[in-house]
């Protein structure tokens, strides 16, 4: 059988029946339209090409048993637009994250520290009192006052 004349979801369904080329001849034949997507999307040459692997190996991992040539495509489209929003969030993440710890930089360490144990590792004020050798109430009130100096220090995208 020429794959390369199989429709869309014929493809998909030898897929399914562990044809090992079934899914390359589909994904070559789509690759052009879904880079498309990942590059309007994103902008970036090296984001696009990251997001355009992670929709492949969630493809991959993921093909549905059977489908209509039109879903098919709307399939690996909607692939590839997670994959490319999965890549936002993550930078807007690292973005913020780095905002944060610059921004930390500028309170005074006990503040710093108290705000790092609690809102950013987890600790519950009674154990970073333990930490710190003090009350619970003393790291309420360094994470009160470390919040109310670090939020004007931050950028509009921080806040969020």
């Amino acid at each position: 059988m020429n794959l390369h004349r199989s429709s869309d979801a014929e493809l998909i369904r030898l897929h399914g029946i562990s044809d090992p080329n079934a899914l390359g001849v589909l994904l070559r034949r789509h690759q052009d339209r879904m880079w498309t997507v990942a590059i309007r999307i994103l902008g970036e040459h090296d984001e696009a090409a990251a997001a355009l692997q992670d929709a492949f190996a969630s493809i991959v991992r993921r093909t549905p048993r059977s489908c209509a040539d039109a879903d098919v495509i709307i399939w690996l489209h909607k692939t590839v637009v997670d994959a490319c929003l999965a890549r936002i969030t993550r930078r807007q993440a690292r973005e913020r994250r780095s905002d944060i710890l610059e921004a930390l930089q500028h309170l005074a360490p006990e503040q710093r520290i108290a705000l790092v144990l609690v809102d950013m590792q987890g600790y519950s004020p009674e154990q970073a009192a333990t930490i710190l050798g003090c009350t619970p109430i003393t790291v309420r009130h360094r994470c009160a006052r470390g919040r109310a100096r670090l939020l004007p220090l931050l950028p509009a995208r921080a806040k969020r």
